[in-house]
């Protein structure tokens, strides 16, 4: 598979963002004395911003164990 094929199926950053932007909706319509969902928002942002950096792998280690806690719920 080529670089040009692969980027035309890879989302950028901004893409991503864009789609996790969602967010703001939730945060209007609810939120904690916490501010979790804010907080969740923030850690999504970082993976998203630093996906290619070395140690990528343990943070997203850490989104799925926080995914699986809520899921358990």
């Amino acid at each position: 598979m080529s670089a040009e094929t692969t980027s035309t199926i890879t989302p950028t950053i901004e893409d991503l963002f864009n789609e996790y932007d969602q967010w703001r909706v939730v945060l209007d319509q609810d939120s904690d004395q916490f501010d979790t969902i804010s907080k969740m928002v923030a850690l999504y942002r970082f993976a998203i911003s630093h996906y290619n950096e070395p140690g990528i792998e343990l943070l997203l280690q850490a989104i799925e164990a926080v995914e699986a806690a809520d899921k358990d719920r």
